[in-house]
């Protein structure tokens, strides 16, 4: 039986009792990249494509523009010629389509504190393998979605963000590893900041 939900539509983690998971973005300061409507769409958009792709379920056709959509054909050529530039394991990877927002450390402290410590929604545990996979975190209630994970120990593992360019481009960053237990303790600072203040302030920010 799952122990944990996920709704595609609304986008809401919640435990069986209906108790919501807030995810790794919500609990982080807002930033005026953050607020903008359009990046959080292509964001979703690419990494939709990249989950597809893995899972070898993508028609590249679906990625032609129509109406004056969004041409997503860069940003997949761009993680097309990542994947053939690198063979190895990866890691955790957080895949950006825009520049690196203020938060971007804390998120990905987040993100690498869920993949030691957080469950599947079946109540799996570390050393996970897959894209996009979604993961919560029962002691400190949150959630987040993993991008690219191709380790096998949750001890020591790379921890990189994936910038896809809208020029067909791509950009790994350094290994964040060594600083990650810093950003942890600052990513749990205020994801706790934000849960007190939903619960006294009404979601005050």
């Amino acid at each position: 039986m799952d122990k944990y939900f996920f709704s595609e539509e609304l986008h809401r983690y919640t435990d069986r009792e209906g108790n919501a998971y807030e995810g790794v973005t919500s609990s982080l300061p807002k930033n005026d990249f953050a607020m903008d409507e359009h990046c959080a769409m292509r964001g979703t958009a690419v990494h939709r494509i990249v989950e597809l792709h893995e899972k070898g379920t993508l028609d590249p056709e679906s990625l032609e523009p129509r109406d004056g959509s969004l041409d997503l054909r860069p940003y997949y050529e761009a993680y097309l010629k990542f994947r053939n530039h690198h063979h190895d394991p990866v890691g955790i990877t957080d895949v950006k389509t825009g520049a690196a927002s203020p938060t971007t450390l804390l998120q990905l402290g987040g993100y690498a504190k869920l993949y030691r410590e957080g469950e599947t929604r079946t109540g799996d545990k570390a050393p996970y393998l897959g894209y996009e996979v979604k993961l919560w975190h029962p002691v400190y209630r949150y959630a987040g979605t993993l991008d690219i994970i191709e380790v096998e120990s949750p001890r020591k593992f790379p921890v990189h963000v994936l910038y896809l360019r809208p020029d067909a481009t791509f950009r790994l960053s350094d290994d964040y590893w060594s600083e990650m237990r810093e950003n942890e303790g600052y990513f749990i600072a205020f994801m706790i900041r934000y849960q007190w203040m939903q619960k006294h302030l009404k979601g005050a920010n």
